[in-house]
């Protein structure tokens, strides 16, 4: 049987939906943050109870974090660049793992003012598991760097709230 999810309505905030969903499936998250620099758990800890379902936070600015903590594979970055999406989804599952949580999030970008390496500013690579299913996105933001943080921030917590809430 599928189990209905019940929409808050539009003045809810996010953070707070999140929150309810979470705690409702009895679930907790893990969160590495790098371009967002922990903005979404803080975000999320504004609203009371974020430790029933908030497991913890990483933020893993620089690269040799994501390698150490989150086991980023160095060929991943090599390869791929540290603002990819299989960078993200190594973040992911490496959070998840690391903090013991039901879902692993990753979020990894280039805020701007300046491109760099052939990665335009504003591009942000979101991933979340579960350990079965992951999902991942490239945004691309056209903001100033305050801007583009807000808007990943949001962008993730949506990417948060969208997964939680699939039918398996």
């Amino acid at each position: 049987m599928t189990e209905a999810i019940e929409i808050p309505d539009e003045n809810t905030p996010l953070e707070r939906m999140i929150r309810e969903r979470l705690t409702s499936m009895n679930h907790t998250l893990g969160l590495a943050e790098s371009c967002t620099g922990g903005r979404i758990a803080d975000r999320l800890t504004d609203i009371p109870g974020a430790s029933g379902y908030l497991r913890g936070c990483i933020v893993c600015y620089h690269e040799d974090v994501k390698k150490e903590l989150l086991h980023v594979a160095p060929e991943t970055i090599r390869d791929r660049h540290v603002v990819s999406e299989p960078v993200a989804v190594e973040m992911a599952a490496g959070v998840k793992r690391a903090l013991k949580a039901d879902y692993g999030f990753g979020i990894t970008g280039l805020l701007g003012p300046d491109d760099d390496d052939g990665i335009r500013a504003g591009t942000v690579c979101i991933a979340i598991t579960d350990g079965q299913k992951t999902d991942s996105v490239t945004c691309h933001f056209l903001h100033d760097r305050q801007g583009n943080k807000e808007e990943a921030a949001r962008a993730g917590m949506w990417m948060i709230w969208k997964f939680i809430n699939k039918k398996t």
